[in-house]
């Protein structure tokens, strides 16, 4: 599974991974709008990108509202043979639905 990084006011990071969304393109800043991932139809922990082939990038422990970057989409940097992780393109995590509660659930 790819390492993926999310940044909202600061930065956090999944596993290992050195991708980082400058601060200037956080949702905070209103710089820019990005698309938003879907959620994952059977897992709660993924998300759906926006944009073919529409993969699924695990997105445990981060808010909605934070951007990522798609680890799928980053360029092969030539000099090195290896992706190049701050070149994926850039998603907002989605808003989870809140779970209704009856209003007669009183014991």
């Amino acid at each position: 599974m790819k390492s993926l990084v999310l940044v909202s006011a600061t930065i956090l990071t999944l596993a290992s991974s050195s991708c980082v969304v400058p601060r200037s393109e956080t949702l905070t800043g209103g710089i820019a709008s990005y698309p938003t991932a879907r959620l994952h139809p059977t897992n709660k922990n993924y998300v759906v990108m926006p944009w073919q082939p529409h993969n699924a990038v695990d997105v445990t422990g981060f808010k909605p509202g934070q951007l990522g970057r798609d680890p799928y989409t980053a360029t092969v940097d030539p000099k090195t043979g290896k992706k190049d992780k701050n070149t994926g393109r850039i998603f907002q995590i989605p808003a989870r639905p809140v779970a209704a509660v009856p209003a007669n659930s009183q014991n």
